[in-house]
């Protein structure tokens, strides 16, 4: 009887699922709103991604029964604990502690294995087995999208810290300036709120405060700066500096293989890496190896590849 994984990158207003096999082929990927607001979130959210599995499982083969789907990965937008604790995930509205194994076992079968962790973390672990780190050993996966993550990979496992929360580069001291901006975590100056697709935003309209812009996005600055526009191109070098700086600091603790750079901000692409190598080769350190760069490969599946990686191995190391 053939067996079954499925791997879900659970986001603040999507979850995005996959349906893998034993031989790492994915093969079938679903998706579903998370944007609910009700007075029992965790019950609600858990009820519907539960029902959306067994729901898409009939589509895709009706012969396929939920005793072959032997364990789930998650990648969730806050911190875990234990690979199977959910601590608080704010943008899901999950705010109290759980054990998510327990919770799918009581809507889907009682032998099902279920592992979670960060969502950067497993993102990193899809880079690291199926896209732009599949040849290297350790890795650092920088997500730049309204907010800023770091995973961090070596030799196929996630460095997680004490409490899960490694990575937390997003909330490093960057900017020491009088104006700095204040971010999420009520500190000022974070990378998060200068280099972030926000955060960009903000450099951008701090250059000039006569002229705010309240509608633009990074995607349009990126835009202007391609046709050089003086205010995009100020910004997006001050903007991107902060990171590059940033990526020295961790090149000296962590000394990984390569950076990879993941979320929306990535889809700059070619202009983007080239940005960050010119501005790595203006801040060179003769004493430090400069960091290698390179773009995520996977983009909005990174998710489900690496919360099956995560399941799948965790399986594989129990046996």
């Amino acid at each position: 009887m053939e067996k079954y994984y499925i791997g879900i990158d659970l986001g603040g207003t999507t979850a995005k699922f996959g349906l893998f096999n034993t031989a790492d082929k994915l093969l079938h990927s679903f998706s579903m709103p998370t944007n609910f607001i009700n007075k029992n979130p965790e019950k609600f959210l858990l009820d519907n991604m539960s029902e959306t599995i067994i729901s898409n499982l009939k589509k895709f083969n009706n012969k396929i029964k939920l005793k072959q789907l032997i364990g789930i990965g998650i990648g969730i937008p806050g911190p875990a604990i234990k690979d199977k604790f959910v601590l608080n995930a704010v943008n899901i509205n999950w705010n109290k502690k759980f054990n998510i194994e327990n919770e799918f076992r009581k809507r889907l079968h009682k032998d099902i294995k279920v592992f979670v962790n960060n969502d950067a973390n497993i993102a990193a672990l899809g880079e690291y087995y199926f896209g732009s780190g599949k040849k290297d050993n350790s890795i650092c996966l920088i997500i730049i999208g309204t907010g800023l993550g770091m995973g961090i990979v070596v030799n196929g496992n996630i460095i997680e810290g004490a409490s899960g929360q490694a990575g937390e580069v997003g909330h490093i001291k960057v900017d020491y300036s009088e104006n700095a901006f204040r971010c999420n975590c009520n500190n000022y100056g974070c990378l998060e709120t200068v280099s972030s697709g926000t955060g960009i935003v903000n450099v951008y309209n701090r250059l000039d405060p006569n002229n705010i812009d309240e509608y633009i996005n990074s995607k349009d600055i990126f835009d202007k700066y391609k046709k050089n526009d003086k205010r995009a191109v100020a910004a997006i070098n001050e903007s991107m500096s902060y990171l590059v700086k940033t990526m020295y600091m961790i090149e000296r603790v962590l000394n990984p293989d390569c950076f990879i750079i993941g979320g929306g901000v990535s889809n700059a692409d070619k202009d983007l890496l080239k940005i960050l190598n010119d501005l790595i080769e203006q801040n060179k350190v003769n004493t430090w190896s400069k960091p290698k760069i390179k773009i995520a490969k996977l983009k909005n599946k990174a998710g489900i590849y690496g919360a099956y990686a995560l399941v799948r191995d965790k399986i594989k190391n129990e046996n």
